[in-house]
């Protein structure tokens, strides 16, 4: 089996809509630069709210005083990190 072909069936399941508008782009006959803004335009967007969130939740945290031990905290994101995923 073609393993690019099993990769892309993986991501296909995972989203969908992705990879139909990278499908979409590649047909077209200026395939580079349309891909192109299109990783950098969600390289921005990506970034720019990671930095939002970042610094709009700078303040909320007063020190390291966590009332979980830390493989609960680890439990925690990890399930976080499936929930992301699923969704």
């Amino acid at each position: 089996m073609d393993v690019p072909l099993v990769l892309l069936a993986l991501e296909a399941a995972l989203y969908p809509t992705l990879l139909a508008a990278v499908v979409i782009l590649l047909s077209q006959p200026r395939r580079r630069p349309l891909l192109t803004a299109y990783l950098a335009g969600g390289l921005t967007i990506s970034i720019g709210l990671g930095c939002v969130s970042v610094f709009a939740l700078g303040g909320s945290v007063k020190g390291s005083s966590s009332t979980l031990s830390w493989t609960a905290d680890l439990a925690i994101g990890g399930l976080a990190l499936l929930l992301a995923v699923a969704l």
